[in-house]
C-alpha cells in the first residue's frame, strides 16, 4: 500500500519522514545548553494489530487519507484502481486483513 501511495504524497507531511520530531530534538538540544526545556522526553509505545474489512471498506479508508482525498479525479481513480488490484490479490473469503503497527509518542508540556 505504501509503495502505491508514495508517488501521490506531493510533499504531504507523513509520519515516516520523522520531520515532526524536529521540534522535540530542538527542545532537547536547548535543554542541554540552557537547562530549560518545554517538554518532558518523548516516550515510545508500539502496538501491532490487524484491521479487517471488505474491499469497499478498505478502499474508503485509503480514499479518506488527506492527500488522496485532495487528488484530482483521474489521479484519485488511478490510485484507487491500483489499490483494488492489490486487494483482489489479498482478498480471502470477502475480507481483507491489513497488518498495522501503531507507534505512540507521548510527552508533557513542562
Amino acid at each position: 500500500m505504501t509503495e502505491l501511495m508514495v508517488p501521490y504524497e506531493s510533499g504531504a507531511s507523513r509520519y515516516r519522514s520523522m520531520n515532526w520530531r524536529k521540534v522535540f530534538d530542538e527542545d532537547a538540544g536547548r535543554s542541554s545548553l540552557t537547562g530549560t526545556s518545554l517538554f518532558t522526553p518523548l516516550e515510545f509505545t508500539q502496538f501491532s494489530h490487524v484491521t479487517k474489512g471488505s474491499m469497499e471498506t478498505m478502499l474508503d479508508r485509503v480514499a479518506s487519507v488527506s492527500f488522496v482525498a485532495s487528488l484530482g479525479g483521474s489521479e484519485r481513480d488511478e490510485l484507487l484502481a491500483k489499490m483494488r488490484a492489490l486487494y483482489l490479490r489479498e482478498l480471502k473469503d470477502g475480507v481483507l486483513a491489513m497488518p498495522y503497527e501503531t507507534h505512540i509518542f507521548t510527552c508533557f508540556k513542562i
